[in-house]
């Protein structure tokens, strides 16, 4: 996923960690919820692993 505008990667992220525009995550999905992926910035480096569960 594609992020297009400052966003707040999943509504269930206990961090709240916010992704900027260009920012993409790669990774599990679940009903529309990360269950866990790689998070990285619009200079394509990984910025963290995020691993939230179902």
């Amino acid at each position: 996923m594609e992020f297009k505008s400052t966003h707040v990667i999943d509504s269930r992220d206990p961090k709240r960690r916010m992704a900027s525009p260009g920012d993409y995550v790669v990774g599990e999905w679940s009903e529309g919820h990360l269950v866990q992926g790689i998070w990285y910035g619009s200079d394509n480096k990984a910025k963290g692993s995020i691993l939230i569960g179902k």
